[in-house]
């Protein structure tokens, strides 16, 4: 069995690991509570939920750095 690793020579022979995470969230249309308020003489009508518009927020973090973000923002 081979139990050398096959990779670049670094300088000095040693490198740092960074963790790195990565958060994201995806954010329905419609994705409310099922209960709302409506006037006595009002019928509530339900609402569509599922698959329409939709908003996915990403973001990496690192702990050394906080997020990663391009140099343009």
């Amino acid at each position: 069995m081979n139990t050398t690793l096959d990779g670049f020579h670094v300088p000095g022979g040693h490198f740092r690991l960074i963790l790195i995470t990565h958060d994201e969230s995806t954010f329905y249309s419609n994705d409310r509570r099922k209960n709302k308020w409506t006037h006595n003489g009002e019928n509530p009508t339900p609402e569509c939920k599922g698959d329409r518009v939709s908003l996915m927020v990403s973001d990496f973090l690192v702990l050394e750095w906080g997020r990663l973000q391009d140099n343009e923002e």
